[in-house]
């Protein structure tokens, strides 16, 4: 077995292209070696370096708002990957994430992947052979090597080929699984412009997932991590008489409908009132901010809450009420920040989208009396 004299590692126990490396450069002849062999391209093959100089950088501008342990897993990742988060292949994003012991949405660091930096951990094994694809196909299945239609592609799918494969493996991604959208289900950003190629770095990102699992399990692409960010779709379902939204939904279950919403919070009161509850010494303040977060504006404000308590702000309501409130906002602290829950910014979305229609109604109501009584302006 051949030593490596600079480390005392046994070559049989190092990667078979770093020993090609290191016998390149040492001029390795039986047992007898001689070498100028650097210790940092050694450190290199197990990850970056960072001194405290760029761990600071990377504090300051990609992992902005992470924590000394987020930060500390961050740096640890691009270590373990190799990959530059200066080269933006690879990144640190906050998102709201479920927190089940708390029954609150918080805060947290997600390490995203760009689909380069996929494709560079993947060559790296030495076991990547190349690509198949990409083909889209629409609702009829049928599969297209190239996509013209203005319409997006209902999945895109991708095959990846490894030296010890003897097929390629494929994988499928479904355009409403991956697209991104806004409050009104909406395309947004690239899936806008450009659907079909963002749908094939989702299937290019799965395949290669499925076939270096060992490099690539626990990791996501940008791409395939946007569909996080989607906000309620109110616009894109259909309003029921009441308000609320015709989706698959167990009656009572949350999101309420705005006329649950407003029977819920009174029977709340109720309870609240009838078993003598007291307000916390921090619960009127929480609620606030968590109102600040729930809709655009404080006119918008006013009307949710004389909607759902017939008064328009907080100062004309009783301890009950801020009690109850606080409860339906279910407020989780992000840095600070008070945000209600998702639930009830789609509860509150929904009522004002019921007032807007309410408006609208009145208003041509108007017009036609105005048209009527000749009652117009010239």
């Amino acid at each position: 077995m051949l030593y490596f004299p600079y480390f005392e590692l046994p070559l049989m126990k190092l990667d078979p292209y770093l020993i090609y490396r290191m016998m390149r450069n040492a001029n390795v002849k039986g047992t007898e070696t001689q070498t100028s062999y650097f210790v940092s391209e050694v450190q290199s093959q197990g990850g970056l370096v960072f001194d405290q100089e760029k761990i600071d950088l990377i504090k300051r501008t990609i992992a902005r708002g992470a924590n000394e342990d987020e930060l500390a897993l961050f740096i640890e990742q691009c270590r373990r990957t190799s990959l530059d988060p200066f080269a933006r292949q690879i990144y640190s994003v906050r998102r709201k994430q479920w927190n089940s012991q708390s029954r609150s949405y918080e805060d947290a660091q997600v390490i995203q992947v760009s689909i380069d930096g996929f494709r560079l951990i993947a060559d790296r094994t030495r076991k990547y052979a190349g690509q198949v694809g990409p083909w889209w196909c629409g609702p009829d299945g049928e599969w297209k090597e190239v996509w013209l239609s203005d319409e997006p592609p209902a999945a895109a799918r991708m095959g990846v080929l490894r030296h010890d494969f003897h097929q390629p493996l494929y994988a499928i991604a479904v355009y409403k699984s991956y697209v991104q959208t806004n409050s009104y289900g909406e395309p947004i950003s690239r899936w806008k412009t450009d659907p079909a190629g963002m749908l094939a770095k989702c299937a290019e990102a799965l395949a290669l997932r499925r076939a270096f699992p060992q490099e690539l399990s626990g990791l996501y692409t940008t791409e395939e991590m946007g569909q996080a960010d989607n906000t309620a779709q109110l616009a894109a379902e259909p309003v029921n008489g009441n308000g609320g939204h015709t989706r698959n939904r167990i009656p009572g279950q949350r999101p309420y409908t705005p006329e649950e919403l407003k029977s819920n919070f009174a029977r709340a009161v109720s309870m609240i009132e009838s078993r003598g509850m007291a307000l916390g010494e921090n619960d009127a303040a929480i609620v606030a901010g968590a109102m600040d977060n729930l809709l655009e504006d404080e006119d918008q404000i006013a009307a949710y809450l004389a909607y759902i308590t017939g008064l328009h702000s907080l100062e004309e309501m009783t301890e009950a009420e801020i009690i109850a409130l606080n409860r339906l906002l279910k407020p989780s602290d992000a840095d600070g920040i008070w945000m209600p829950c998702t639930e009830a910014i789609e509860e509150a979305q929904a009522v004002m989208l019921l007032l807007d229609e309410a408006t609208d109604v009145e208003n041509d109501e108007d017009d036609a009396e105005d048209t009527l009584t000749g009652d117009t302006e010239e």
